[in-house]
């Protein structure tokens, strides 16, 4: 990623784009326009670019559902694992408790901001939930191309099992070559951090604070909830812990 894709420390700049990307959001959503179409026909995803491999397949098209409805959450855990585990993306099982909080905070505020750590600071990213899967672009990338700003990750949430197994399974996809397995891990970490939270001192009130008072959103505070988090070491660099995704 070229250094112009870097934000370092720039507040006013950072706070700049994300009241952008707020009014981007907001002429969206009063354009007339078709139910789940844009206006050229095409499918309705703020940050485009679908994910050509999982979007819009269920569960049964990566692993055939009658063959684990007998086995318990923990044996399909291991079976989710083992599938992945030589696979250049992450996974994870998680519970139907902890997804539900997350879905319905995801619905009421769907656009979040996260740092990626690169060799001279961190690279800002938009993640915005569709349905039941993450979309995450660079921010300088939807500064660049708006609408038109391809997905560079897509975590998807597989809910069939929800009901008669009390989990969901989560599985990546990458699009293109800017984001590492270890980088998309990090967003992982991130969502579960501040969306999965249920604490009183919860840092949704963060993202919260994004979705619903722009102008009043501080990016450094998030850094430094970063670097609490051991996501961020001083200097933005990688920190010497990346939680485990949602598990």
């Amino acid at each position: 990623m070229q250094p112009a894709g870097l934000l370092r420390n720039r507040p006013d700049d950072f706070n700049a784009r994300l009241q952008r990307l707020e009014q981007m959001r907001e002429a969206k959503q009063e354009e007339p326009k078709q139910e789940g179409t844009t206006q050229r026909g095409e499918k309705s995803n703020e940050l485009s670019g679908e994910s050509k491999a999982h979007s819009g397949k269920g569960l049964d098209s990566i692993i055939k559902i009658e063959l684990i409805q007998d086995k318990t959450p923990h044996e399909i855990e291991e079976i989710w694992t083992l599938y992945f585990s030589n696979k250049n993306v992450i996974s994870a099982v998680i519970p139907g408790d902890t997804y539900d909080l997350m879905s319905s905070r995801g619905k009421e505020c769907p656009t979040f901001v996260y740092a990626v750590p690169r060799e001279h600071g961190h690279e800002m990213f938009m993640g915005q939930w569709a349905s039941s899967s993450i979309h995450f672009t660079s921010l300088i990338n939807f500064q660049t191309r708006g609408d038109l700003a391809e997905s560079q990750l897509v975590i998807h949430h597989y809910t069939e099992l929800r009901e008669s197994k009390g989990l969901v399974l989560m599985v990546s996809e990458t699009l293109g070559d800017t984001l590492s397995t270890l980088e998309a891990k990090c967003l992982a970490s991130q969502v579960q951090i501040f969306y999965a939270d249920p604490g009183p001192e919860s840092k949704f009130s963060l993202v919260r604070r994004l979705n619903h008072n722009p102008s009043d959103f501080d990016h450094m505070t998030l850094l430094a909830a970063l670097r609490q988090q051991g996501i961020l070491g001083i200097g933005g660099q990688m920190g010497g812990a990346v939680p485990a995704s949602h598990e």
